[in-house]
């Protein structure tokens, strides 16, 4: 039932409130969650933020294995997919960094600072038609999403479709008159 998930969430909570004031005590809390639910995805990203804010080499690896479990755990967890993707890209893992920040994309589509930078990462690794596949993902769940419309026009533009831009620009304009003026 759901007995465990909800005692793991408790001490999860716990460890996130006490990280910075009392960090012995946020750890305990979090493996104390990890006890009743091992895949509990806070907890773990709790610990992981606990390991980063050590500073050092191996403590960042350590982080890195809990963000791996918070995102197993939790597979809708941005704060954890983030900090995948920057160490990802700091140990020069192309292929990871893009896998992580296409999950960050499918989790925020409406989130345009992330859909920008997401966006100019994958232009800089040579990779726009991945935007535009998760805005085709995104879709075919939400048709009618100005959004994913505009981070498929901006792909769209990229990689010199022009009619398909104006398509999908035509698009946000029906669906949403009042940004036809912010995005033509």
């Amino acid at each position: 039932g759901f007995g465990p998930a909800i005692k793991a969430w408790g001490d999860a909570k716990s460890c996130v409130e006490q990280a910075k004031t009392a960090p012995a005590k946020a750890a305990e809390a979090a493996k104390k969650a990890l006890t009743a639910m091992p895949s509990n995805g806070l907890a773990n990203f709790c610990l992981g933020q606990l390991a980063l804010s050590r500073g050092g080499k191996a403590d960042s690896a350590e982080a890195m294995r809990y963000f791996g479990e918070a995102v197993k755990g939790d597979p809708l967890s941005l704060a954890a997919w983030t900090q995948l993707a920057g160490a990802y890209e700091v140990q020069g893992d192309t292929t990871k960094t893009i896998d992580a920040l296409l999950q960050m994309l499918r989790i925020a589509p409406t989130n345009a600072p992330l859909r920008d930078l997401v966006f100019k990462k994958l232009l800089a690794y040579g990779r726009p038609e991945l935007a535009e596949g998760v805005a085709d993902e995104g879709l075919k769940l939400d048709t009618g999403n100005p959004d994913l419309y505009d981070l498929r026009a901006n792909a769209r533009i990229f990689r010199e479709n022009y009619n398909g831009a104006l398509d999908d620009l035509d698009q946000i304009a029906q669906i949403d008159s009042s940004r036809a003026d912010s995005t033509f």
